[in-house]
C-alpha cells in the first residue's frame, strides 16, 4: 500500500520531506522497530511498516508521498 526508501537518520521524530515523511527514531537498545500508521478521522490503523534501516542508534525510513490524512503519534 505504502512505497518507502531508506530515509535519514535526522532530523529525530517525523518530518515532511519533498518525497514523503521521514521518520527517524532513536533507541541505544531497540532490536527492531515497527511504525503503525493510522487514519486520522477513523483512528484505524492502516498499516504496520517494520523499519530495516539503522545509522548508529537512529532507526530511520522515509514514506513516500503520504497522502495528508494520517495521525503520526509518537509515544
Amino acid at each position: 500500500m505504502f512505497t518507502t526508501s531508506r530515509g535519514t537518520p535526522f532530523p529525530y521524530g517525523a518530518s515532511k520531506q519533498p518525497q514523503g515523511v521521514n521518520f527517524a527514531l532513536v533507541s541505544e537498545y531497540a532490536s527492531s522497530v515497527t511504525l503503525c500508521l493510522f487514519d486520522y478521522d477513523t483512528r484505524t490503523e492502516l498499516a504496520e511498516i517494520p523499519l530495516s534501516d539503522k545509522t548508529g542508534h537512529v532507526w530511520h525510513i522515509c514514506v513516500d508521498q503520504l497522502p495528508g490524512f494520517f495521525a503520526m503519534p509518537f509515544g
